[in-house]
């Protein structure tokens, strides 16, 4: 009886780390595809997931501004923000449910990085990020990955694209 607990437990954490690995995944493609690819124009960026098959649910707001957010599959969310006066514009995946936020942001960016081949850089607490961030600069504008600390929960993890 024992070892069938045992494997059962064992198949159990496995299983678990397997989603979470294919959360982080996800997260870090949606984020390649919809943010980055689009190379800084944010309108493209709001298309792309307006026409999305992934991401639906759109809501707008703002007068002066533009605000759009989208809700995505398996806790991965998005908004695009343009022309606020209280932040910079941004392209950014939400990711809830996140194990371990710090390290994950700091895996998360390390990935991009390097796939950018841009050099690491850690960024200093800003806006909703208390504990700072990770990611890159480049000629596109800055990749900050960072656990959110101003938030209802300390599971979210932001992918932000600030173009220049």
């Amino acid at each position: 009886m024992k070892p069938i607990v045992i494997v059962t437990g064992l198949l159990a954490c496995f299983t678990t780390a397997a989603f979470a690995q294919d959360h982080m995944d996800s997260g870090l493609a949606y984020f390649q595809d919809y943010c980055l690819k689009p190379g800084g124009k944010l309108e493209k960026s709001i298309g792309l997931f307006s026409n999305s098959d992934t991401f639906g649910n759109e809501r707008s707001m703002g007068s002066d501004f533009t605000y759009v957010s989208y809700t995505g599959p398996d806790g991965i969310n998005a908004s695009v923000l343009i022309g606020a006066s209280f932040t910079d514009d941004k392209c950014t995946i939400i990711m809830t449910g996140v194990d371990e936020p710090m390290a994950q942001s700091e895996a998360l960016a390390a990935t991009l990085t390097e796939t950018a081949g841009a050099e690491f850089m850690e960024w200093e607490a800003f806006e909703d990020y208390g504990n700072g961030g990770f990611g890159y600069r480049d000629a596109q504008g800055d990749v900050v990955v960072a656990p959110v600390t101003t938030g209802i929960s300390d599971d979210i993890v932001h992918l932000s694209f600030y173009p220049n």
